[in-house]
């Protein structure tokens, strides 16, 4: 069948039409989109010129600000993100979107039997009720945040499942409460009552395979089950209930908020509508201020008012001709960066009575509130030891309250992860994320233990680098070579090589201080760092240390970790290699990588291709499967004598091949408590560990991007990479947290230096049982 796209002059008919229009009041619209949409905007840019540029923002958040500092005109929300749009700069809604030919996307609703004598909200405390599972929208949000709002159910300041659990009799939420399935049971064990009223509560309480789970469950437990009193659900739900068993339908009513009752149809009462996504503006009164200084300017207030409604209108219309037109051509941009989803039928006009987000989400905001009145807000304490991450911190804390991320998030700014290790012991703050080598150091020596990991499908390896045109030729060739490093102690230019070199038995270190090794195994290095009596305690061979370091630009700084020094860093062991200061270079794959080939605009890297450089593989050693090349193609090695089929073993490789020739992969960060931490505080973190990994690094990463790179900075609070945060029990052990790492880290702990490694194996269970008989001497004191 024919479309426009064959009738190329019809299209472009059109195009030039809303082109005119746009240039007649001198207008490009500015959209924002999150980095994911950026390209689909591009196009959309691309097939209608002249109307739209694209704003390219980290996430829906930053293009808030945006378009509250008049970077950006307008921006498409969902109704969480207008909550907090509206809440932190006040934003309009002036267009909403019509999904499947209505303004909302569910309605909540309550059902009760026509029988029944419950003629008011307040009289649901105590009855027995069928719910959906924790934190869903309809079964769960909107009713409990509308009793809340109302003060009808009564808070119990332990939390919202305890609230619940004590305001009605027996019920049955069943599902999943969290993706994480032994967190999920451990939530259930806490409420048993909101599982009690399940069919198979005996084996697995109220899962999602309940008779009662699923879509339709709640209605379920109130109509075949009979079991339940009243029934959370939505109309469309209940509709296509009903509509599957038309003989139930005259039984039962839905119960408005009101007291009233109603039939179960389509013009039944619901408690809350599911906002539609909204095009949003900046609110007329910020621009009057910006441009009008004086205050008795009321010409130009009222010339400003004028335009901005008329920007609104223009906007409106600009919107839904582009939507008519492209309405069932459906380019691929369309459901991207342009409208939410396939289902949006239309952009229809924000209502007056409407045009104030509160007004338009309306009963929406109490689901998202979900006020615990007169308790004191229960907060997890993320402790923060690096610049730059109070900010991201402070946004992450905003944009999880508007997502329903319960507890509250906290952020405490330290001065080091030594103050925040402190304050975890000390209860002052709940959380923090450590780098491996850290972490092992403070779980085996500062009363740490793990609580979750994170994850990702880019793991990261330290690695060994050389110029093309150099000599060497494997890892274990280095000895007299000048080396690079990233700074003293650090992971992946220090503790990694030096692992590695004694793992391998390349060399044999005399006593415990491990700087020996490389003073005793290159002729000459640059580890920044080295001079810093408080970081190089002894100062052990600091001029040799220091010997290939240059400092700043006049020279001064050098070997300094951060007051200058040109080769510090990940960036700086590079750059000395590069310019010839070093034989080898040791840092992480992804310097490398991110260095080369034109994607660093820095001067020095300018002209660097990946061709320049070779890695430099370890040896196999059998006693360790760290680094040891898996080899699953050849074509990309290095000559042909190092194809598997001659049976030797790779030494050396393209830097894209890090993950085969290596010098160890680097675990992922550990995110750490302390093992004085209560179990209710520990259950708590793990709750919202996992909500913000299911939220925004997965189903609203748009909204807030939890990884990536945040102003210009990398791996503030969580790592760039991270893709998911895996919870872990509280006694695991170091080797199932560090896995094949732990050798490396053990070689250069001077404490444990000697003593004997099975102990690292060793679970966390003596920590556990101090913890429980700490908690035991407290319990007898204070009774």
């Amino acid at each position: 069948m024919a479309t426009l796209y064959h009738h190329p002059y019809i299209l472009m008919a059109i195009i030039i039409f809303i082109v005119e229009i746009v240039d007649a009041q001198n207008f490009r619209i500015r959209l924002c989109v999150p980095d994911s949409s950026y390209e689909d905007c591009l196009q959309m840019s691309d097939n209608i010129p002249g109307t739209f540029s694209c704003i390219n923002a980290r996430d829906k958040f930053e293009c808030m600000s945006l378009i509250d500092k008049d970077e950006a005109d307008i921006a498409n929300l969902d109704a969480e993100d207008l909550y907090l749009g509206g809440r932190l700069y006040d934003l309009e809604p002036f267009a909403m979107e019509e999904y499947n030919g209505n303004v909302y996307l569910e309605r909540s609703a309550v059902i009760v039997p026509r029988r029944s004598r419950i003629s008011s909200i307040h009289e649901l405390k105590g009855k027995r009720a069928c719910l959906g599972p924790y934190n869903h929208i309809h079964k769960w949000n909107v009713p409990i945040g509308i009793l809340l709002a109302s003060e009808t159910m009564v808070p119990d300041c332990r939390g919202e499942l305890q609230t619940v659990a004590n305001y009605f009799g027996d019920s049955c939420a069943a599902g999943n409460w969290s993706t994480d399935n032994e967190l999920d049971e451990e939530l259930k064990r806490t409420v048993p009552r909101l599982c009690s009223l399940c069919k198979d509560s005996s084996f697995l309480p109220c899962s999602e395979n309940d008779m009662f789970g699923g879509v339709d469950g709640s209605i379920k437990c109130l109509v075949e089950g009979g079991r339940g009193e009243v029934a959370f659900t939505t109309i469309e739900t209940a509709i296509d209930y009903f509509n599957r068993r038309p003989e139930e339908r005259d039984h039962y009513e839905l119960l408005c908020l009101d007291g009233s009752r109603m039939a179960v149809t389509t013009r039944g009462c619901d408690w809350a509508k599911h906002p539609t996504n909204t095009f949003v503006i900046r609110k007329s009164r910020g621009k009057v201020r910006s441009h009008c200084n004086l205050h008795y300017d009321f010409h130009c207030k009222k010339n400003i008012l004028l335009s901005l409604e008329r920007n609104k209108e223009i906007y409106l219309r600009i919107l839904q001709q582009v939507f008519s037109h492209y309405f069932k051509l459906r380019p691929s941009w369309f459901d991207k960066s342009f409208v939410s989803s396939s289902n949006i039928t239309q952009l229809v006009h924000m209502p007056v009575q409407q045009s104030r987000w509160s007004k338009y989400l309306e009963f929406y905001i109490p689901s998202i509130e979900k006020p615990l009145q007169g308790c004191t807000r229960r907060n997890i304490t993320f402790c923060l030891s690096r610049e730059g991450e109070m900010t991201k911190c402070q946004q992450l804390q905003k944009a999880s309250f508007a997502r329903r991320i319960r507890p509250s998030i906290r952020c405490y700014q330290a001065d080091s992860d030594q103050t925040c290790i402190k304050l975890l012991n000390e209860r002052r703050a709940d959380l923090m994320i450590l780098q491996p080598d850290k972490f092992y150091h403070a779980a085996r020596y500062q009363s740490l233990q793990p609580l979750a990991v994170e994850q990702s499908n880019k793991p990261k390896y330290g690695v060994a680098v050389v110029r093309s045109s150099s000599d060497l030729t494997m890892f274990g060739q280095l000895r007299g070579k000048r080396s690079c490093h990233t700074g003293f102690g650090d992971l992946s230019g220090w503790l990694v090589p030096i692992g590695a070199l004694i793992q391998d038995q390349i060399v044999d270190p005399a006593g415990c201080n491990r700087a020996h090794v490389i003073l005793d195994y290159f002729s000459g290095s640059c580890v920044p760092g080295a001079a810093d009596a408080r970081i190089n305690p002894n100062g052990t061979g600091v001029e040799q240390l220091c010997q290939q370091c240059v400092g700043d630009d006049q020279g001064r700084h050098i070997c300094d970790l951060q007051s200058g020094e040109r080769y510090s860093g990940e960036e700086g062991a590079l750059r000395c290699l590069v310019e010839g200061r070093g034989d080898v270079a040791f840092l992480s794959h992804q310097t490398i990588v991110r260095y080369t080939d034109g994607r660093s605009p820095v001067s020095w890297a300018n002209e660097l291709k990946s061709s320049d450089f070779r890695l430099l593989c370890r040896s196999t050693n059998p006693q360790s499967t760290m680094g040891r090349i898996q080899f699953t193609a050849s074509d990309d090695i290095l000559g042909s004598r190092h194809s598997p089929l001659t049976g030797r073993t790779m030494t050396q490789a393209l830097i894209t091949d890090y993950h085969r020739c290596n010098i160890a992969r680097i675990p992922d960060p550990v995110i750490a408590t302390s093992i004085y931490t209560p179990l209710d505080v520990r259950l708590d973190a793990l709750l919202l560990l996992n909500q913000l990994s299911e939220s925004f690094l997965y189903h609203n990463k748009n909204s807030f991007r939890l990884a990536g790179t945040f102003r210009n900075r990398s791996d503030l609070i969580f790592s760039d990479h991270t893709e998911r945060i895996r919870s872990v029990r509280a006694d695991t052990s170091l080797r199932e947290a560090l896995g094949d790492f732990l050798p490396i880290l053990q070689d250069n702990d001077p404490i444990a230096c000697g003593s004997d490694r099975f102990y690292q194996s060793t679970t966390f269970v003596n920590l556990i049982i101090s913890t429980i008989f700490v908690h035991l001497i407290l319990n007898v004191v204070f009774v």
